[in-house]
């Protein structure tokens, strides 16, 4: 081969110098690299953060209205247009609500001491707490832990209890938010009446007559704690069916309780702060070793329950027809999305609330469908057929008349084949598709007449071809 014209030493220096420029774009490369991810991490933060911080002025469930018990009146316009009342939705007083100040003290406190000690001290959320279950998250060394009796009253209200970090986060700025709005005794009662526990016994009221046969003003020691002990599984530790899990889940209260009130427990102790003062107590000694005694006998059940009307029965069914149906539902939808009501809070709501509900209904033409329908006048002689009708005013868009069958009424909140069944709507469609825009374009008027027969041209340009075509059901 050709014999190199370049001495040792130049090679050495042309490697050299090779070396660094590669070193030196390697490095330019992790510069830019590293730049790179920098800022698309800093954006990232600043977006997620961004998103969270969105959450901070959520508006919380509406505690107020939750222990009323008072009809509410619908509303419809007379042929002035003046508003009269149209008839009363209710449900009966008895609905187990009791005010905090007739909840014994024991029941608050083990309430408190089982499932949020610190709740005198925080401001809805306890961080420390918090933290570590996100610590338990990351880390997958066990879950729960981190709700407060603020958030666990939200959960209820809400019903999403789904396991996700945006409801949790979401979660947390509500419960910020409702301890702005509300008072540690206000979301303590509503806690202790709202919560579930154990089969269909909604708060401590409920949940003493089942179990004990009393009011939760007469429970002891011993049976609060056995209440208090149930929020933590309801289904687990329901004394009517797991008695001997519910008696330890009990001695679990007792022991929390007591070690909280002889500061025995380590680095904590049962805080009462001046608003809670007189609601919470710490128990002796003596009452813990009473309250273990007569958990050891305890009996659960042994109590006749007297069946009562449901809110259904107790309805004026003259008065209830398909259109207060749909009304209900409509209602009980949009205090869903306005206040992150369950659809069972709404619902509640609605009966006991006293609220005002001005309808759109047409009370004779609503009377005169009905009628019309239950005649058979205008039905199918099949009498497998059903229907349904929904009627608008197209000048104003308020619904005016719904009939949800053919068939009499039985009974309020009916499957309504108007508004429940859904199928294919077929020409019906045509007045908001296409009839819609007709008017809107003055192209046609209401009293326009089409010719239904095909028209030129309806497949473009150069087709002879005319449209469009019936669909033919042979």
């Amino acid at each position: 081969g050709t014999p190199s014209q370049r001495s040792e030493g130049e090679l050495s220096q042309s490697a050299g110098a090779t070396a660094k420029t590669m070193g030196g774009m390697v490095l330019k490369a992790f510069k830019t690299i590293f730049w790179i991810l920098f800022i698309t991490g800093v954006l990232v933060f600043l977006s997620v953060a961004s998103f969270l911080l969105s959450f901070r002025d959520i508006e919380p469930p509406d505690l107020s209205a939750m222990s009323l018990s008072y009809s509410s009146f619908v509303y419809v316009d007379d042929e002035q247009g003046n508003a009269t009342e149209y008839m009363t939705i209710y449900k009966d007083a008895n609905r187990e609500w009791v005010s905090l100040n007739d909840i014994p003290a024991y029941m608050k406190t083990a309430q408190v001491a089982i499932e949020d000690h610190r709740f005198s001290e925080h401001d809805g959320v306890d961080w420390w707490n918090t933290m570590g279950a996100v610590y338990k998250l990351f880390t997958h060394s066990g879950g729960g832990g981190g709700s407060t009796l603020t958030q666990q009253l939200i959960k209820n209200i809400t019903g999403e209890k789904q396991v996700s970090i945006l409801r949790k986060v979401r979660e947390i700025f509500t419960a910020l938010n409702m301890e702005k709005k509300y008072s540690k005794q206000q979301i303590l009662e509503a806690y202790l009446n709202v919560v579930n526990y154990g089969g269909q016994n909604e708060g401590v009221e409920a949940a003493a007559k089942a179990y004990f046969g009393k009011s939760i003003a007469e429970c002891s020691l011993a049976q609060c704690a056995v209440i208090a002990g149930i929020t933590q599984n309801p289904s687990q530790f329901n004394p009517l069916i797991f008695p001997d899990e519910a008696k330890v889940r009990g001695e679990v209260v007792l022991d929390r309780m007591w070690k909280l009130s002889d500061g025995n427990e380590e680095n904590d102790e049962l805080v009462i702060s001046e608003e809670l003062e007189g609601q919470l107590v710490p128990i002796t000694q003596e009452e813990y070793n009473q309250a273990l005694a007569e958990l050891e006998t305890m009996t659960f059940g042994d109590v006749k329950v007297e069946e009562t009307e449901t809110v259904e029965e107790q309805q004026d069914l003259d008065d209830w027809n398909w259109y207060i149906d749909t009304m209900f539902e409509d209602i009980a939808r949009d205090l869903q999305k306005q206040y992150g009501y369950s659809y069972e809070r709404a619902v509640d709501m609605i009966y006991n609330s006293g609220l005002e509900i001005h309808s759109a209904m047409n009370p004779k033409i609503q009377t005169d469908l009905e009628n019309m329908f239950i005649n058979g006048d205008c039905m199918p002689a099949d009498e497998d057929i059903e229907a349904g009708m929904f009627i608008m005013d197209p000048y104003t868009g308020r619904v005016i008349a719904v009939i949800g069958s053919r068939y009499e009424r039985d009974g309020v909140r009916l499957w309504n084949n108007a508004t429940d069944s859904k199928r294919q709507p077929g020409s019906s469609f045509k007045p908001v598709s296409v009839y819609s825009l007709g008017l809107e374009t003055d192209t046609i008027t209401y009293g326009s007449v089409l010719k239904d027969q095909p028209v030129p041209d309806y497949y473009g340009p150069g087709s002879t071809e005319e449209g469009p075509s019936n669909l033919s059901l042979t």
